[in-house]
């Protein structure tokens, strides 16, 4: 993906693979796209890049899954694979 993509893709993106069915809103960011994606199970943060930024959100995710389990007050955006799958 090397373009932004629009409200619309980022809506069909999380239905498809998250199974979030919302309105997509852009929201601001550096290098990646990302979207508030408000549904019916509540509000998503829906983060995309293009490929060669993989690495970096799979450290992001290992950071957040370690960080979720760091204490009670610890409050981080929780990780939701796509597909259901477990996260890495």
């Amino acid at each position: 993906m090397n373009h932004r993509p629009t409200p619309g893709d980022a809506r069909t993106i999380a239905r498809r693979l998250f199974g979030v069915d919302g309105e997509a809103a852009p929201l601001p960011g550096e290098f990646d796209w990302n979207y508030r994606v408000r549904g019916s199970a509540g509000d998503f943060v829906l983060k995309l890049g293009s490929p060669g930024r993989r690495p970096v959100f799979e450290l992001i995710t290992t950071a957040l899954i370690h960080l979720e389990g760091s204490g009670p007050g610890v409050r981080v955006p929780r990780v939701v694979p796509p597909g259901g799958a477990a996260p890495r």
